[in-house]
């Protein structure tokens, strides 16, 4: 079978800090400019979006370029994880550096003209019974309207990165040196890397406070592979794959999980039954797009890709008992990220299924794994749709829905669009909110009540200041607005 390369299956952090690192330029030669009152200041040279011939090849590209252009550490991390204990609160220290502020305000509703995606009408298209999957299309107003009342501060990272406060209503722009971008499962804690020479690594991991003041910064190792991001494990841990030793190109990363409140780090040895390397990832082993092994809080449970006989499964295994609780299959070797829900119950997991009998018939499905090891098909597109690809997702915070892109054929949007899945029914909304015209649209961020995802989404224009917009949707009134341009939606913290 031939391999999908060009499957655009993005985790968390992988696209944000090699792909946004690239399309806004290196952190450490960005020059500073005001923000001013949205909306927010387009780029000037905006590079090309990527194409998607390979996507493995692509990321692989991506991480040597930025590689190249840095002398610094590495980071590699794991999905964000539920938090098994309150977060512990070090000593503050000097505040976040932040230049200019801008007001936000709301202004008279204003439809905005649609990207360039294809609608077909619907007389044209037979629509899937709504036990599959329900479309909800939404008109996208061009700034937030007065009826949006989204709460907290949304970080955005870019050229010019931001955190938009919406309780104060004002954006304050973020020190350019700053990257890799992740908020705690609470959203009480922005974890970032910063740039700096008086780190004896040449960078920073620094955590913060929701309102802003600084708590912690240590150096970040140089087996760290920082430029991919940073993720936390549960409130008081970030995860990640360390890289020792270069020259084995094959090598499966072991696990760092470190407390940047405390400063303790454990090692973490990634040797499981039938665990192999992958094609993928600067090393050869990212299976899961950005990592290899995914942890649930109290590090006895591990989701890893078990390759054997042929044959490729997602497997749920406990360390302690030494056991295999659950095995899902996947016909393509492992696209996509497994997504523990925050409250640590259950993991998701979207996988390559079979249609048929026939190998060559295959959709992307979504399935659930309680941590007792129960499995669940939680959605059913193979029993209408020809092809299905599921791209970046996330968690709502209350556990109750999963946000993804969704390409569908046939259906009644064209492309990659932001789907919502109530994992009680296995009700799947799709609103046709388009993401990437190349099906690369990263994770969509989820508001900390749940009800607002904020998602990027890509396009091709004529116009060289135009790239990208950031789209705000309002899952409980079924409304959208553009928020943001030329900006990447990384994280969202409570409010005071």
């Amino acid at each position: 079978m031939t391999h999908r390369f060009s499957r655009a299956i993005l985790g968390r952090q992988l696209f944000l800090s090699a792909h946004v690192a690239i399309r806004a330029g290196i952190r450490a030669n960005l020059v500073k400019a005001p923000v001013e009152h949205l909306p927010i200041p387009k780029r000037e040279t905006p590079p090309r979006e990527i194409g998607v011939t390979s996507y493995r090849t692509s990321i692989l590209i991506l991480a040597i370029v930025f590689l190249a252009s840095c002398s610094s550490p590495e980071v590699l991390l794991t999905p964000p994880m539920p938090s098994t204990a309150p977060p512990a609160v070090a000593s503050p220290s000097a505040s976040l550096p932040r230049t200019a502020t801008a007001t936000l305000t709301h202004t008279p509703e204003t439809l905005a003209t649609p990207s360039p995606v294809e609608t077909i009408a619907t007389s044209m298209v037979a629509l899937p019974p709504k036990s599959i999957l329900e479309y909800q299309r939404l008109e996208i107003a061009s700034s937030l309207p007065a009826s949006m009342h989204p709460t907290g501060a949304l970080i955005f990272y870019g050229k010019h990165s931001y955190r938009l406060d919406f309780d104060q209503q004002i954006q304050q722009e973020i020190s350019e040196d700053n990257t890799c971008f992740s908020t705690s499962p609470d959203r009480k804690w922005l974890a970032y890397c910063q740039i700096a020479s008086d780190s004896p690594t040449g960078l920073w991991l620094i955590v913060e406070s929701a309102d802003g003041q600084q708590q912690k910064k240590l150096p970040a190792k140089q087996e760290w592979q920082w430029y991919i991001g940073s993720t936390w494990l549960d409130n008081e841990r970030l995860v990640f794959n360390l890289w020792k030793d270069k020259s084995i190109v094959t090598a499966i990363y072991p696990v760092a999980v470190v407390n940047p409140f405390t400063g303790e780090e454990n090692e973490l040895a990634s040797d499981y039954p039938d665990l192999q390397p992958s094609t993928g990832g600067p090393a050869g082993t990212l299976h899961f797009v950005y990592s290899t092994v995914v942890y649930d809080p109290s590090l006895n449970l591990v989701v890893y890709p078990q390759t054997k006989a042929g044959s490729f499964h997602i497997v749920l295994w406990d360390q302690q008992a030494q056991r295999t609780l659950a095995r899902v299959e996947d016909i393509n070797e492992f696209y996509h990220t497994p997504l523990w829900s925050f409250d640590g119950k259950q993991f998701a997991i979207a996988v390559n299924h079979p249609k048929s009998r026939q190998l060559d018939e295959w959709v992307d499905e979504w399935f659930s794994v309680s941590r007792e090891g129960q499995v669940q098909q939680l959605t059913h597109f193979g029993d209408f749709f020809e092809h299905v690809e599921i791209g970046a997702a996330n968690w709502s915070p209350d556990g109750q829905h999963l946000a993804f892109w969704l390409d569908a054929t046939p259906s009644l949007c064209e492309g990659q669009h932001l789907a919502l899945l109530e994992t009680e029914t296995q009700h799947v909304t799709d609103y046709c909110v388009p993401g990437s015209i190349h099906k690369t649209a990263p994770p969509p961020i989820w508001s900390p009540d749940s009800q607002y995802v904020a998602v990027e989404n890509f396009y091709d224009d004529k116009n060289a200041n135009a790239f990208s917009h950031v789209i705000l949707v309002d899952t409980k009134q079924n409304r959208a607005a553009r928020i943001g341009e030329n900006v990447t939606p990384v994280g969202w913290l409570i409010g005071p």
